[in-house]
C-alpha cells in the first residue's frame, strides 16, 4: 500500500542530514532500510558514547523532564508543547514538527517568554556538521511558533582536565550559533523541499558513486551501491588520492589493468603493477637496508589503549589515550618469551603499565619492533611526562624502537592480498595465513578499548576471565605477528636472488 504523501515525504534531522551528503542513501533508507549495513564495534561505541554524553549533560540544567518518556498513546510533540503549557522550564528530548521536518532537542531551556536550545555533541569542537544540524532544530522550532532567544552547540572542552571527581561544568564548552542558524534559513528551506520531493519520487535518484560515499560519514549503503565494483579495482591502490581514484572512475575507467599508461600514479605504481601481474614486489635492497637497522635479539612490542570521552581519571583529558595492556616478546637461541599485561581496572592503570613496562625491556638489549612507532612514542613521551622518576629508561626504550610498517609504507614490499592497505592486519595473513585475525574474538583495537571497558563491568570472574584472555590473544597477535611478518621479509632479502 503505498504511503500518503505527509508520511512518506516527511523528514527527521537525521535524514535530513542523510539527504544532504547523498539523495539515494537518503531516498534508500525511507524504502529499502533491509540493503543497510549493520554498524560495526566502532560505530556502536560512538553511538552508546554520544547517548551517555547526552544524559550528562542534562547535569547542567537539572530538574527538568524528559518529553522522550511520555505516556502510552501520545505523541512526543504532543507531550513536549503539553510539558511547555504546563509551565515546565527544562525540557529533555523536547519534540517538533514543522514543514515536513521532524526534531528532537537535547535541553529546552525556558527564558521567559523565549527559549534556548542546547544541542549536545560528543566532539572536541564544533564542526560543519553541527552548524547544519543546528540550521535544522531553528527551522523547526521557530517554524512551530517558538521565539528563540540562542541555539548553542554543547561540546567536550578539550582544555578540561579531571579533578578527584567530574567537573561537570567544566567538562563542557558552549559554543552559540544562532547568528549562523539564522543566516543558514533559506538553504534549510530550499534543500526541505528539494528532499522531499526525493522522497515522494517511485523509484531513488540515480547518484554514482563517488567520495561523497565516505564524507562526512561512510554510508551504510555503500556496499549496495557498490556492489559492482570489482574485488580488485582501483580503489584498492594504495598512495593514491581518493580524488584521482575517482578521476578514473568517471573516465570509465574501474579495473587496474585498463589504467592508461599516461595516467601518472606516482608512487602507487609499484601496487598497480603487482595487481595486474599478480606477483609480489620486493626490493630486496630495500628490506636488506631495513634490516640493516635492527640490532639482534629483535624484541617486539605492541600496546592498547581506551580513550574515554569523559575522562575516567585524576589528571586525564577528554579522549586521551590511556594505555592499559602491552605484550613485549623476543625470539632468542629458537625459545620465545613473552610479556603479556593486562592492567586490573578501577583504578589508573598507567603506573602499573609503566613498571611492567620497562622490566620486560630491561631483560633484552635489542632493538624493539613496532607497527606504526607514532603510536607507541607518543604513548611512551606521556608516561615520561606523568612519572619524570622513569623518564631515562622510558627514553632508553624509545631509543630502540624501529618500525616495521617502513617496510611497506616505503614500498619495499607489496603483494596484491594486501588489497591496497599496510595496516598489519592486511599484511600478516601475506606472511602467516594461519594468524587471520578473523579467528580471533576481538579483532581491532577499538573493539580492545570496548573489551577493557567491559572487563571493568563485568561481575563475574568466568566473564572477566574470558575477556582478559581475549585481549591478551589479540594483542599477542599483533606481537607475534611482527616476528612472523620479520622471517618472511629476512628470508625475501637474503634469499631471493631477484632484484624490485
Amino acid at each position: 500500500m503505498t504511503q500518503p504523501n505527509s508520511i512518506r515525504d516527511r523528514l527527521s534531522k537525521s535524514s535530513y542530514l542523510r539527504g544532504l551528503q547523498c539523495e539515494k542513501s537518503l531516498y534508500l533508507s525511507r524504502y529499502r532500510p533491509e540493503l543497510r549495513e549493520e554498524p560495526d564495534a566502532d560505530r556502536v561505541q560512538v553511538f552508546k558514547q554520544g547517548t551517555n554524553i547526552g544524559l550528562l549533560a542534562r547535569k547542567l540544567f537539572p530538574g527538568g523532564v524528559a518529553a522522550d518518556e511520555k505516556p502510552d498513546g501520545i505523541d512526543q510533540v504532543e507531550y513536549t508543547r503539553q510539558l511547555m503549557d504546563a509551565g515546565h522550564a527544562v525540557i529533555y528530548e523536547a519534540a517538533f514538527s514543522h514543514g515536513g521536518v521532524y526534531c528532537a532537542v537535547d535541553i529546552l531551556l525556558r527564558d521567559g517568554h523565549e527559549w534556548e536550545v542546547f544541542e549536545v555533541k560528543s566532539s572536541l569542537g564544533v564542526r560543519e556538521t553541527h552548524f547544519i544540524d543546528a540550521a535544522v532544530q531553528y527551522y523547526v522550532l521557530s517554524g512551530a511558533g517558538l521565539r528563540l532567544e540562542d541555539v548553542c552547540i554543547v561540546h567536550l572542552n578539550a582544555d578540561y582536565v579531571r579533578g578527584e571527581t567530574i567537573d561537570v561544568e567544566q567538562l563542557f564548552s558552549f559554543t552559540a550559533v544562532l547568528e549562523e542558524c539564522v543566516i543558514r534559513q533559506e538553504e534549510v528551506r530550499d534543500n526541505v523541499e528539494r528532499l522531499r520531493a526525493v522522497l515522494r519520487e517511485p523509484n531513488p535518484p540515480i547518484v554514482k558513486i563517488g567520495e561523497h560515499c565516505a564524507s562526512p560519514y561512510q554510508c551504510d549503503f555503500k556496499a549496495h551501491c557498490w556492489k559492482d565494483i570489482p574485488d580488485v579495482s582501483i580503489f584498492d591502490l594504495p598512495r593514491l588520492k581518493s580524488h584521482r581514484r575517482f578521476e578514473l572512475y568517471e573516465s570509465g575507467v574501474v579495473r587496474i589493468e585498463d589504467i592508461p599508461e599516461d595516467f601518472p600514479l606516482g608512487k602507487a605504481e609499484i601496487a598497480a603493477q603487482a595487481h595486474r601481474t599478480g606477483e609480489t614486489h620486493v626490493d630486496v635492497e630495500g628490506i636488506r637496508g631495513f634490516m640493516s637497522t635492527l640490532t639482534e635479539p629483535v624484541c617486539y612490542m605492541d600496546f592498547e589503549t581506551v580513550f574515554p570521552a569523559v575522562p575516567w581519571f585524576k589528571g586525564t583529558r577528554p579522549y586521551q589515550q590511556i594505555p592499559f595492556q602491552f605484550c613485549f616478546g623476543r625470539i632468542e637461541h629458537g625459545f620465545a618469551y613473552w610479556t603479556d599485561f593486562v592492567a586490573s581496572t578501577g583504578f589508573d592503570p598507567r603506573g602499573a603499565f609503566i613498571e611492567n613496562l620497562l622490566a620486560a625491556a630491561e631483560e633484552s638489549e635489542g632493538s624493539i619492533l613496532v607497527y606504526n612507532k607514532a603510536f607507541e612514542i607518543a604513548r611512551l613521551l606521556e608516561l615520561a611526562r606523568l612519572f619524570p622518576s622513569e623518564r631515562r629508561w622510558v627514553f632508553a626504550v624509545i631509543r630502540r624502537i624501529r618500525d616495521l610498517l617502513d617496510v611497506f609504507r616505503s614500498g619495499f614490499f607489496y603483494d596484491p592480498r594486501m588489497m591496497g592497505s599496510n595496516s598489519i592486519k592486511s599484511v600478516l595473513p601475506v606472511f602467516a595465513p594461519e594468524m587471520s585475525y578473523a579467528r580471533l574474538e576481538i579483532q581491532d583495537g577499538g573493539s580492545a578499548s570496548a573489551a577493557y571497558e567491559a572487563l571493568g563491568n563485568a561481575h563475574y570472574n568466568d566473564e572477566r576471565n574470558t575477556i582478559r584472555k581475549a585481549l591478551i590473544r589479540y594483542c599477542r597477535n599483533d606481537t607475534e605477528g611482527m616476528h612472523r611478518i620479520l622471517e618472511g621479509l629476512k628470508r625475501l632479502a637474503f634469499e631471493n636472488t631477484g632484484g624490485k
